[in-house]
C-alpha cells in the first residue's frame, strides 16, 4: 500500500452468528465489493463476558432463548474455521484481519500464521495493557482502535 491509498476493511465481526457458511458468503460479498480486507472478531467468552451478564437471557436467531454466555460461545468460530475462512479470503485476494479481545484469542489467532495480515485491538480493550503489549510483540501490523476511549486512556 502506498501513502494516501485508501484501504477498505469489510467488518464481518460476529455477523456470521457462528455459522461458517454465512461467514463464507460474507467474505465472497466483500470480495465482490472490491474491499482490501475482511475483519473478524475472536474472543474467549468466559474471559471477556462479565459474570453478571452470563445468565441474562436473550432471544437468538439460531438457538432460541439462551443465556448470554451461551450465545457468546455459540457465535465464536473455531480456529479450524478461521483457517478455512482465511484461506478463502486469501484466494479471493483479500487480507484477513482478526480483532482479538483477550490473550487466549490472540494466541489462537496467531496460529493462522502467514494467513493473518494484521491484528486489531478493539477500543474496548485499549486499557488491557497486557493484551496490547503482547500484540505489539508479534511480528504483524497492529490496528489499535480508540473509538470508545478517553483521551487519557489513549495517552497511557
Amino acid at each position: 500500500m502506498t501513502p494516501g491509498q485508501t484501504y477498505v476493511i469489510a467488518e464481518i465481526g460476529r455477523n456470521h452468528n457462528g455459522q461458517v457458511d454465512v461467514a463464507d458468503k460474507l467474505i465472497r460479498a466483500a470480495a465482490m465489493a472490491k474491499v482490501n480486507a475482511v475483519k473478524f472478531q475472536k474472543r474467549t467468552p468466559r474471559i471477556c463476558v462479565p459474570r453478571s451478564q452470563w445468565n441474562v437471557r436473550r432471544d437468538t436467531p439460531y438457538w432460541g432463548r439462551v443465556s448470554y454466555i451461551e450465545y457468546c460461545e455459540n457465535v465464536e468460530l473455531s480456529i479450524e474455521a478461521y483457517n478455512k475462512l482465511s484461506e478463502l479470503a486469501l484466494s479471493l485476494g483479500l487480507d484477513f484481519i482478526v480483532s482479538v479481545w483477550d490473550l487466549v484469542a490472540l494466541e489462537e489467532t496467531l496460529m493462522l500464521g502467514s494467513a493473518l495480515a494484521a491484528v486489531k485491538i478493539p477500543s474496548a480493550m485499549l486499557t488491557n495493557h497486557k493484551l496490547v503489549e503482547c500484540a505489539a510483540g508479534v511480528n504483524l501490523p497492529i490496528i489499535l482502535s480508540t473509538g470508545m476511549s478517553t483521551m487519557q486512556e489513549i495517552s497511557t
